[in-house]
């Protein structure tokens, strides 16, 4: 996977003039299906639980085939107050899929994603 060309597509939808009463709506499901292709290409073996009632961002749960939790959380893709969506990507461990305190808040650039949230299931199998 091609991480550059994956940040297009997903820059493209940003960009995109949905000519819509809420632009927002249509441009957040469709920045919400994109991201989880991308972490489905990352994680072929896990299953991708994204959230639902997340707002102009993506968020959700990654599962292993052992039946560990990542949770991550993009940034809102309106403001970079603290990066693009692609940065500083919130990562971090969870016990199942309604746990939204988990472990320690861990950050990661879509470049490095696929490395960081591999870096947590071995933490969690330890």
């Amino acid at each position: 996977m091609n991480i550059q060309t994956e940040k297009r597509k997903i820059d493209a939808i940003l960009a995109k003039d949905y000519d819509h009463e809420v632009p927002d709506t249509l441009r957040h499901v469709d920045f919400q299906k994109a991201f989880k292709s991308i972490l489905k290409r990352m994680f072929p073996d896990c299953t991708i639980l994204p959230t639902k009632g997340a707002w102009c961002e993506a968020n959700g749960f990654i599962k292993s085939p052992d039946n560990k939790y990542i949770y991550y959380s993009t940034n809102d893709y309106r403001w970079t107050t603290f990066g693009r969506w692609d940065q500083g990507i919130l990562i971090r461990t969870a016990e199942n899929e309604k746990d939204y305190t988990g472990g320690a808040n861990h950050r990661a650039d879509l470049e490095n994603l696929e490395e960081q949230v591999n870096w947590l299931f071995e933490i969690q199998r330890r």
